[in-house]
């Protein structure tokens, strides 16, 4: 299955695998990466908000 694709971190090589719609969505996908400033500058929007 994922044969090729040892270039890719293991926890990725499935996506590898998928149909190019199926990947393309998978890409597309909206992902939050949490971190200090990112979590400082949400709450300051927050406050702006309330």
């Amino acid at each position: 299955m994922s044969e090729g694709f040892e270039h890719l971190h293991p926890a990725y090589r499935e996506y590898a695998c998928l149909a190019d719609h199926e990947r393309i969505e998978w890409i597309r996908a909206d992902r939050w990466i949490n971190h200090r400033r990112a979590e400082a500058a949400l709450g300051k929007l927050e406050d702006l908000l309330t």
